[in-house]
């Protein structure tokens, strides 16, 4: 249950969720326009992919704040290690994958 701010009583306020619906209309349009980028893009491909992985970034950034809550203050302070670590193998794995795979031609 959410609770709304400035209640005196104690009782929990039931309020529509917002933040949410607004969330999860974002990540429809990023979704989507990501989905626009790789099938109609003019665009050389190093641009294409330049722009995906910026929408990407940009999901992230939405499902963190409007889906985990990361800008919530009244969590425990060791998070933000914790997404410096989450972060830091999140590059790893995706830098490692494209370093792989642009050797992939080279191995036969």
């Amino acid at each position: 249950m959410m609770e709304k701010q400035g209640r005196t009583d104690g009782k929990p306020s039931r309020s529509f969720p917002w933040s949410y619906v607004i969330g999860y209309i974002l990540s429809l349009l990023l979704t989507g326009a990501a989905l626009q980028l790789a099938l109609t893009a003019p665009w050389a491909r190093w641009v294409v992919v330049t722009g995906i992985l910026l929408l990407a970034v940009l999901q992230v950034l939405v499902q963190l704040f409007f889906f985990m809550h990361l800008s919530d203050k009244s969590g425990p302070s060791y998070i933000g290690v914790s997404m410096s670590y989450a972060f830091f193998f999140a590059i790893a794995v995706v830098a490692g994958s494209i370093w792989v795979m642009s050797f992939n031609s080279q191995v036969q």
